[in-house]
């Protein structure tokens, strides 16, 4: 065969390789779509979940669906009843009560979790952040200036650092 004044004559086995290459990036892309399948698939099961929050019970937990939003409130309410300085039982119950809009309720227990360990950087981080979404901004400061003292490289430094500036220069 001539192609472009030049002689083309592909091997055997060159020819083979092209149709081999062929078939398999054929099945790769085959092998794709099927994936981004599963991913909507996936992605449908995750926003169903989302759509509702359900009480965790010993009775529920073998038949919630995979990524079925749950809350575990009780779980916390007892642990408190077994050890009411429990940290990290007040920081996990103060965040289910402000995601349900109990913000008050939710900051005594940010505040109670201070009480039990005063240098406890995420309870100064989460006690900010609800100062602020009250409008307490000199309150929020004064966790954030916390915050920067017992974690001055944290996660949340910089803007812990913002936050105090734009405080201190409002006056």
């Amino acid at each position: 065969m001539r192609i472009a004044n030049r002689n083309f004559a592909p091997t055997l086995f060159a020819v083979a390789i092209t149709i081999a290459a062929v078939v398999v990036f054929a099945r790769l892309a085959f092998w794709q779509l099927d994936r981004a399948a599963e991913k909507d698939a996936l992605q449908a099961q995750y926003a169903a979940g989302q759509r509702s929050v359900v009480e965790l019970t010993a009775a529920n937990v073998a038949t919630l669906t995979q990524y079925q939003r749950v809350t575990a409130r009780g779980h916390y309410e007892r642990a408190l009843r077994c050890d009411p300085a429990h940290v990290e039982a007040h920081l996990n119950l103060a965040a289910i009560l402000e995601e349900a809009e109990r913000l008050e309720a939710a900051l005594a227990h940010y505040k109670a979790a201070l009480r039990a360990d005063p240098m406890h950087t995420d309870a100064h981080l989460a006690t900010a952040l609800l100062y602020e979404k009250l409008g307490l901004r000199r309150r929020a400061r004064d966790h954030w200036r916390r915050y920067l003292q017992w974690s001055p490289a944290g996660a949340w430094a910089e803007v812990a650092r913002k936050r105090v500036e734009e405080g201190d220069s409002a006056g």
